[in-house]
């Protein structure tokens, strides 16, 4: 139950926050990035694969950001991708969202220990 209304409240957060601009293009570029074409260009330069967020789980929306801050310095304009990569301005929000994320997913993490009630 604490759970359902952590997913509520950060999913709440990030619409506040107005976050939700920023992630919906992360989450473009990374449904572009799983294209098959693209991915394997990907595959030639590291092991990390594009990962999409699902929303009914707001931990979906955090290892998506996670994953892109492992990807971008990989990410390049001959990737095909040039009209998908975030601008510099939502790049730093990403990462500054990141750090956020860090926070709640401890919380999580918590949440699900064998000592919480």
């Amino acid at each position: 139950m604490h759970l359902i209304a952590l997913n509520l409240a950060v999913q709440g957060y990030l619409k506040e926050n107005m976050y939700s601009d920023c992630l919906d293009k992360l989450n473009e570029l990374m449904k572009k990035l799983s294209s098959m074409k693209i991915a394997a260009k990907l595959t030639q330069k590291t092991t990390y694969k594009a990962v999409t967020s699902n929303v009914t789980r707001w931990t979906s929306t955090y290892k998506m950001v996670k994953r892109y801050h492992n990807l971008h310095p990989f990410l390049q304009e001959d990737m095909e991708i040039t009209n998908y990569l975030l601008s510099p301005g939502e790049h730093r929000v990403v990462k500054r969202l990141l750090l956020i994320l860090e926070d709640f997913n401890s919380v999580t993490i918590a949440l699900q220990a064998s000592m919480c009630s």
